[in-house]
């Protein structure tokens, strides 16, 4: 499914019964979702695996929570690779669609922030 089309039908499913919760979960989330990236690559980089497996493990559930399964499904096998020792170069290019991702969702959330 869409990303786009899967945030807008499950967001509007929700905004029908507490329009508040939503608007807050989405903030925070974006704002969660915008530094998972950089803090990823910064964990690879001083070498420590564990703490990034850990980022996608959270932005897994993260997305979960608000439906965003596509991006749910790529974080956990991101999460995956980093813990089997993927190389620099596939980490690297898994995390710029996963940023590619996240870009998406939150431009399609962008009405409730």
């Amino acid at each position: 499914m869409n990303i786009l089309n899967q945030c807008s039908r499950t967001l509007a499913a929700i905004l029908t019964d507490c329009p508040l919760a939503v608007d807050d979960a989405l903030a925070c989330f974006a704002l969660a979702l915008r530094e998972r990236g950089v803090g990823v690559r910064g964990f690879l980089a001083a070498g420590d695996r564990e703490a990034a497996a850990r980022r996608m493990h959270t932005l897994r559930s993260n997305a979960g929570f608000i439906c965003a399964l596509d991006l749910m499904a790529s974080a956990g096998e991101l999460e995956k690779a980093i813990e089997a020792g993927a190389d620099a170069t596939d980490l690297d290019a898994r995390l710029d669609a996963i940023g590619a991702e996240i870009d998406a969702l939150v431009a399609a959330c962008a009405p409730w922030l």
